[in-house]
């Protein structure tokens, strides 16, 4: 008798045993399943309505990344996402593209049939032939870009418009950038003053001219103010075929450059806006104030 009430207590207590492991293991598994819980890569640790702390290496960067006024965290290898130290911004008409009907006229340039150019008149876009190229094809493939027309293409939403940013405002820089900040990919209208910055977006329509220099330094501080992108003045690149928005840009140090020097409109105030657009061997680092020589003008 004895000897079976020892088997028996023994059996209880190996089997208590067994359960006791077993429910540690699965405790342990638990805890160990709920450390592994964080937010992953490009995420948003606040998601959830609660932080989720980013992953093991990340970093949470705060920066508005949808949107103008949609500040919020971004999980990150590192907050610092410069990965160049120079802007390229460029004027729309007559510089991104040729006079409208003059394609045959103008070497390199292409027209996009279908696609409605409201700038001077109006007609069928044609690129210039730096546009034609691409920017990769240029000194600014390595740069940060931007826009600063006087114009508004064909109006925001036009398709005009979006070719703009989908097609010619693209190198790896600049694509990077927008894979991580889709919201900046977006026209923002105008502005009166060098500062404060009020700039949602480094793509600046209906800015007048003879005041373009105001709203390119308001984009080169907005990159810095949004996303710690410092760039200095020097570093900046403008490109405009007008003769007057060329001058104001030396009195905040921006270096700007003139294009389409060598093929004028006449037809409208002697020459003073460009008829092809920019040329590929005009796209070249601006040290200075540079506009059109008068032999080239001629």
């Amino acid at each position: 008798m004895c000897v079976i009430l020892v088997g028996f207590f023994l059996l209880v207590a190996l089997a208590t045993a067994d359960c006791f492991e077993e429910t540690s293991l699965l405790t342990m598994q638990k805890i160990s399943t709920a450390k592994k819980i964080c937010t992953s890569e490009n995420q948003d640790p606040w998601q959830t309505g609660s932080e989720v702390a980013c992953c093991s290496g990340l970093e949470a960067c705060l920066a508005p990344w949808t949107g103008p006024s949609s500040w919020g965290y971004k999980c990150l290898p590192s907050c610092q996402i410069q990965e160049s130290d120079c802007l390229c911004m460029f004027d729309i008409d007559r510089t991104l593209t040729a006079k409208q009907g003059q394609a045959g006229e103008c070497p390199g340039s292409q027209e996009l049939p279908g696609i409605w150019d409201a700038g001077y008149g109006g007609g069928t876009a044609t690129l210039s032939a730096f546009a034609a190229a691409g920017v990769n094809a240029s000194f600014c493939k390595g740069c940060y870009l931007g826009i600063c027309s006087a114009g508004t293409g064909s109006g925001i939403g036009s398709s005009w418009n979006n070719y703009i940013l989908d097609s010619i405002m693209r190198n790896s820089v600049q694509d990077r950038f927008t894979a991580l900040a889709p919201g900046v990919k977006s026209y923002f209208w105008g502005v009166y003053d060098a500062s404060p910055i009020s700039v949602t977006s480094p793509y600046v329509l209906h800015q007048g001219d003879g005041e373009k220099q105001n709203a390119v330094e308001q984009v080169r501080q907005w990159y810095k103010s949004s996303f710690n992108i410092s760039i200095e003045k020097s570093n900046v690149h403008f490109y405009d075929d007008r003769t007057n928005n060329i001058p104001p840009f030396a009195t905040l140090d921006l270096p700007a450059k003139q294009i389409s020097c060598t093929s004028r409109d006449w037809s409208v105030d002697n020459g003073i806006i460009g008829l092809c657009g920019a040329q590929l061997d005009e796209i070249i680092k601006v040290e200075d104030n540079q506009p059109c020589s008068s032999e080239q003008l001629r």
